[in-house]
């Protein structure tokens, strides 16, 4: 996603663009919702990506769902309505609230959180 001459552009999986409005995309938001539902009950992103090309489902352009293509997903604040930008001088990111739709809910965004949280504590222990 990035931003031109006021208007908004995404290449998002589970969005298109049109006229600059990020618009849900409904077949591939039922996918998002499933990366996400898979993550808070704790499966694993290799898992979830060998379980989705197994059921069928594609990125765009064709692509199998990969580990890292899943992690991308679960940790874009997109899809549960925010918009991360960064000040170039101090490179600090500031979360603003999109005026996109999310795909996802707030509940199921802190669920994945937490499992995120708990999996980095168990790697960092090992």
């Amino acid at each position: 996603m990035w931003k031109n001459e006021g208007h908004m552009k995404i290449n998002l999986y589970g969005y298109k663009c049109n006229n600059g409005q990020a618009l849900i995309e409904k077949e591939e938001a039922k996918v998002v919702r499933k990366i996400f539902q898979l993550r808070s009950e704790g499966m694993e992103y290799s898992l979830i990506s060998r379980h989705l090309n197994e059921s069928g489902y594609i990125m765009d352009r064709g692509r199998a769902f990969t580990a890292q293509r899943v992690s991308i997903i679960l940790q874009n604040v997109f899809y549960v309505g925010f918009v991360e930008f960064a000040d170039i001088k101090t490179k600090e990111f500031q979360l603003v609230k999109g005026t996109h739709l999310p795909i996802i809910t707030k509940d199921i965004w802190n669920e994945v959180q937490k499992v995120e949280h708990k999996q980095k504590l168990q790697n960092k222990d090992n």
